[in-house]
């Protein structure tokens, strides 16, 4: 039996570099089709991404939090974690 999930996770975009986080934030509509996410939104301090969100780091300059809410319903690995 395959389970459908159809709920998408946000992104939160941290960058600490300026001039880059306009360019993440000009390629906003690419990075939410390309990475099947509800929204992509770049934030200019950690204190604006909510509780609960994993993280990537995609390097020393950028890094992606996303909403892990809705794997925890599907995934047992990621019921354990406490939000």
């Amino acid at each position: 039996m395959t389970t459908s999930i159809k709920a998408k996770p946000e992104l939160f975009i941290s960058c600490s570099d300026a001039g880059l986080a306009e360019k993440i934030r000009l390629q906003d509509d690419d990075i939410v089709c390309l990475a099947k996410a509800e929204k992509a939104v770049v934030v200019t301090s950690l204190d604006d991404v909510p509780k609960g969100c994993a993280l990537v780091v995609v390097n020393e300059s950028v890094q992606v939090w996303y909403t892990i809410s809705i794997l925890k319903r599907f995934n047992p690995v990621f019921r354990s974690i406490s939000i």
